[in-house]
């Protein structure tokens, strides 16, 4: 019993710290439209949302992909096999996406 208890508190300790370390990276959300032109996987797209599992979709087309990000840079790896390397900020609820042609997307955060 005394093995299972703490079996049990190791995992919700885990839990915890998974999505706390996911929940403070400013990327995950539902951002909308703002402003800028096209950008690669984006597009410009209406809504885009990052999750904490690592998914990022736009909702223009349903495209889903996977994201990484460190340091200011964003990479998406589609669902169609595309690799896509960005450069972004966020200050406040506003996240800027420049991709490789230094096309810029500007996004405000809606939950």
């Amino acid at each position: 019993m005394k093995n299972r208890i703490l079996f049990v508190s190791v995992v919700l300790v885990v839990g915890l710290l998974v999505c706390a370390c996911s929940a403070s990276n400013p990327l995950v959300g539902r951002w909308e439209y703002a402003s800028g032109s096209y950008v690669y996987f984006f597009g410009t797209a209406d809504v885009i949302e990052f999750k904490a599992d690592g998914t990022v979709v736009e909702n223009d087309y349903g495209e889903e992909g996977k994201w990484t990000a460190s340091d200011g840079n964003l990479t998406v790896v589609s669902d169609w096999g595309g690799t896509y390397n960005f450069t972004f900020t966020v200050q406040g609820n506003t996240l800027t996406i420049v991709d490789s042609d230094r096309d810029t997307i500007v996004y405000t955060k809606r939950r």
